[in-house]
């Protein structure tokens, strides 16, 4: 419980680093970093939901089941555009 608790804690730290990224809403490989923990949270809430049975977990990962997805999706789409050229590279200037 206190390692969910922690990894609960981390959420918003981890909400607020992604928003400050400097490369706006295009695509990096850093946005899987993001996506991971999400997914990795809602997988530990349902697991301690099961073990426990606390009613409270498990709608914390029905709610966070959704935004994970969202995630996974805009990333998912992201890198195939990058991957199909749907996306122009800026060519750096030196």
């Amino acid at each position: 419980m206190v390692t969910w608790a922690c990894a609960s804690a981390l959420i918003g730290p981890l909400l607020l680093a992604e928003l400050r990224t400097r490369s706006g809403w295009r695509y990096q490989l850093s946005r899987w970093s993001f996506v991971f923990p999400l997914g990795m949270y809602v997988v530990a809430s349902h697991a301690l939901a099961q073990a426990d049975g606390l009613s409270f977990s498990n709608r914390i990962a029905s709610a966070f089941f959704g935004v994970a997805l969202g995630a996974w999706a805009l990333a998912l789409l992201g890198l195939s555009r990058r991957a199909f050229g749907g996306v122009s590279r800026a060519t750096p200037t030196t």
